[in-house]
């Protein structure tokens, strides 16, 4: 049964899902769903602002549905996949765990169709390190054809962890993208898992993105080498060099990143005096 009569169908024989309704309604029509705001929200399209409301009982929609409309992904029909795909980016945002369904959903990452790869990306960089299980195809999106499935799939990678190193060669090659949101969202995943073995490959990409013809990339760039830590202490010669000719809301965050570097190396000298 396709997903609208699916859908419809349930509505008319459950109760207390006047907030579902909505999301149904939002997606069905055309009206895009918003992102969330956080250093890797993922993007999806230009008018993405609308929030979508509160279900009532997620608990109970999620099982019902939740299969069959995955299965819809891969509808012939272009309209049922786009609406499947919006439906679970609204169930994702209204509060829904679909980590259950991440083999499912990662093997969409290289769906035929780019509107469920942007979503598909979009709702694995909002699950956490619980992506980690999908890393592999998100891979596989860094070097997708659409600059935002590459930039959602960095984002997603970077809230892996570390255990995602194995992607730290993949991001790399992402900083010389050509779409600056995907550069940066790779430079701030390097930050995010380059920590431990992978910090001598993932550092020194990082200090090269310094140089980066826009702010926004090399924002994320020394972010990255604060959250990597005590490791990226090799990187601070770069980092202060890069004082003398950046802007001074560059040479802010460089001090935030050097006070972080430093703390890092503190606490590491303070156990071993101990």
């Amino acid at each position: 049964m396709k997903l609208v009569h699916r859908l419809f169908s349930f509505i008319q024989h459950s109760v207390k899902l006047e907030g579902f309704c909505l999301v149904v309604y939002f997606c069905l029509s055309g009206v895009s769903v918003g992102a969330q705001d956080d250093q890797f929200a993922p993007l999806l399209e230009a008018s993405d602002q609308l929030q979508p409301p509160v279900l009532h009982d997620p608990i109970a929609i999620q099982p019902m549905l939740t299969p069959d409309i995955i299965r819809e992904l891969d509808d012939q029909d272009p309209n049922v996949r786009f609406s499947a795909a919006k439906l679970l980016l609204s169930f994702n945002m209204a509060g829904i765990q679909l980590a259950e369904y991440i083999p499912q959903l990662a093997s969409a990452v290289t769906n035929k169709d780019v509107v469920v790869r942007r979503y598909v990306t979009a709702i694995l960089s909002r699950m956490g390190e619980k992506s980690y299980d999908a890393a592999p195809m998100l891979v596989r999106g860094l070097s997708d054809n659409d600059s935002t499935v590459r930039r959602n799939s960095a984002g997603a990678l970077a809230k892996s962890g570390a255990s995602a190193a194995f992607a730290v060669p993949a991001l790399e090659t992402s900083l010389s993208d050509t779409n600056i949101g995907v550069r940066a969202y790779a430079a701030g995943a390097l930050g995010r898992i380059g920590r431990g073995r992978a910090a001598s490959q993932a550092i020194p990409a990082l200090e090269r993105v310094l140089k980066d013809p826009s702010f926004a990339v090399r924002e994320y760039a020394i972010r990255a080498l604060g959250d990597i830590g005590a490791e990226a202490r090799f990187a601070v010669p770069e980092l202060t060099g890069h004082l003398k000719e950046c802007m001074d809301s560059e040479r802010i965050l460089i001090f935030g990143t050097l006070a972080k570097i430093a703390l890092r190396l503190l606490r590491i000298d303070g156990r071993r005096i101990g």
